[in-house]
């Protein structure tokens, strides 16, 4: 994916990491920047982190997946090229929901970038 976006000129992307809390959003994003993992707490709001990758620079957000938070997610899709969306699925149903990816089918039409990818 990265070989195929490399071709952009500005040699910058912008990633978004969306998830349910205790996903696993701030462990990619951390791995990513080759930091340790072994104390991860809850994500209060977002983070960010600019990693170098195969000549570029990723600008990795990390958006929190509380319920509270939840609401102001589309406020981060502008101006993002890639968005991962991470979920964890241990067969637990979480809060009455059928499907793990029915918290995600309210945002689908949200992006508006025909440029972003979606993974």
């Amino acid at each position: 994916m990265l070989k195929r976006l490399r071709s952009s000129p500005d040699k910058e992307l912008r990633i978004l990491l969306l998830g349910l809390d205790n996903a696993g959003k701030t462990t990619l994003m951390k791995k990513l920047a080759s930091e340790d993992v072994s104390h991860i707490t809850p994500t209060q709001g977002f983070n960010i982190k600019s990693v170098q990758a195969d000549g570029m620079k990723l600008n990795v957000w990390d958006i929190g997946g509380q319920r509270k938070i939840r609401p102001y997610w589309r406020n981060y899709f502008e101006f993002t090229d890639i968005l991962i969306i991470i979920i964890f699925f241990n067969g637990m149903r979480r809060g009455g929901t059928k499907h793990p990816t029915s918290h995600f089918n309210q945002y689908k039409f949200s992006i508006h970038n025909p440029h972003t990818t979606y993974i």
